[in-house]
């Protein structure tokens, strides 16, 4: 049997593991700003101290974000020519996945500034990862359990390599290595310099779109949160929500054309319910147009349903009003997706 490789340098730390059925070799190591110039030489080291050489491993194991971009962009540069020139299989995961293992929950990773990457886990699978603040994190820890660099994590001390380990074994090696990138697409909070960007994608989806100055008013408001799905270079979905005493109303509700019937709109409302039960609202609100088959079907889908029909709600169309009752079970139950 051959040997299996696991690399993360997505944080402060650079994590290098050796496994065959199991763990049997694992090093971790404070490197800020050093994992370029620490890798390929502990590498080296600890294939040296297990009398082991590259031509001896079989599989690789490595993440792709999100976290640090120069470190996780160094690791999946070594681990991709490794597979490349080796010729052996290259599994990818989360970051994240690395701080919470099979475990339930919330897995937190700094990301500097006050600001956090987090995702929900449940048997090693996630959604999106989503930036919060720290405020934010004492909201959640309020109803789940944390995992990671935060204070407030349930373990203190947590095995990046066993974790990864662990999680692998539900996954499968990717079908091209050559194609395999970092994946820093994250769900964030909607600023000022997005406005003009998610008002250019409400004209291409909606028949009554929201001009920029509307959305200006709306992300102002007390009472109104709107956050956007993007990765480096582009805003692929987005959704803004009004939120008063238990009832949380969907305000707006987007995917790009482009990147529709990827399954990102059942990814956003599952996103809407998490804020829901974040925010201790017991139930959610929206309106949609009676000739909008697609949208009422995915409504429906994720549970809510019809309260009952506005006549003329939207210029000459009928509206149907639904409403999902939320709670931690329901959200349980539908929010994780592979």
């Amino acid at each position: 049997m051959g040997t299996t490789l696991i690399i993360d340098t997505s944080s402060d730390y650079l994590s290098i593991g050796l496994a065959k059925t199991a763990v049997f070799y694992k090093k971790q190591i404070l490197a800020i700003r050093k994992q370029s110039e620490l890798l390929v030489p502990t590498l080296k080291e600890i294939l040296d101290i297990n009398n082991l050489t590259f031509k001896d491993l079989s599989l690789i194991i490595t993440t792709i974000g999100p976290g640090s971009y120069t470190g996780v962009r160094i690791s999946l540069t070594v681990c991709k020519t490794l597979a490349i020139t080796l010729k052996i299989p290259l599994i990818t995961l989360s970051s994240l996945a690395s701080l919470i293992g099979l475990k339930k929950g919330y897995a937190i990773l700094d990301a500097k500034g006050g600001r956090y990457y987090t995702a929900y886990f449940e048997n090693g699978f996630s959604n999106f990862p989503t930036v919060l603040k720290n405020e934010d994190l004492l909201k959640l820890s309020q109803s789940y359990d944390l995992y990671g660099e935060t204070s407030l994590s349930k373990e203190k001390e947590y095995d990046i390599i066993e974790n990864l380990y662990q999680v692998s074994k539900l996954y499968t090696p990717v079908s091209n290595v050559y194609n395999v990138k970092p994946n820093y697409t994250i769900f964030r909070e909607m600023t000022l310099d997005d406005i003009k960007d998610i008002a250019k994608l409400e004209e291409s989806l909606f028949k009554t779109p929201r001009g920029e100055k509307e959305l200006n008013e709306l992300l102002n408001s007390e009472f109104s949160t709107f956050y956007v799905l993007s990765n480096s270079n582009d805003i692929l979905a987005y959704y803004g929500f009004y939120y008063v005493d238990t009832l949380l109303m969907i305000i707006t509700f987007g995917v790009k054309k482009e990147e529709q019937n990827k399954g990102l709109g059942t990814i956003l409302l599952n996103k809407i319910i998490e804020n829901a039960i974040t925010l201790n609202a017991s139930v959610i609100d929206l309106e949609v147009r009676v000739s909008n088959k697609k949208a009422l079907s995915l409504y429906q889908k994720t549970g809510f349903k019809i309260l009952r029909t506005i006549k003329n709600y939207y210029e000459n169309e009928d509206g149907y009003h639904m409403q999902l009752q939320i709670g931690q079970d329901k959200y349980e139950e539908i929010y994780i997706s592979h």
